[in-house]
């Protein structure tokens, strides 16, 4: 187990935090991430239905479909939450 003495190195500097465009609003950017959420729910869902109708699997493609696309919206979710901290 490694301490942290006071002389030693903290590792590489984050850098300064990015500050949001001009004029945008806390709500726009709220907004901007319930709508990517929706999107890739969307496209998840919509590839999952139509993978289902070509191989007459109904809702297996589905359900796996709305899982990718939650999974798609989540790293959406934490790569601008991580982005704009």
């Amino acid at each position: 187990m490694t301490e942290h003495t006071p002389g030693s190195d903290p590792g590489p500097d984050p850098g300064p935090l990015q500050e949001p465009p001009a004029g945008s609003s806390p709500i726009v950017e709220f907004l901007t991430l319930g709508l990517g959420m929706a999107v890739c729910l969307a496209i998840g869902t919509g590839i999952g239905l139509a993978v289902d109708a070509a191989a007459h699997t109904t809702p297996l493609f589905t359900l796996l479909g709305l899982g990718l696309g939650l999974a798609a919206g989540v790293v959406y979710l934490v790569s601008k939450v991580k982005q704009n901290l």
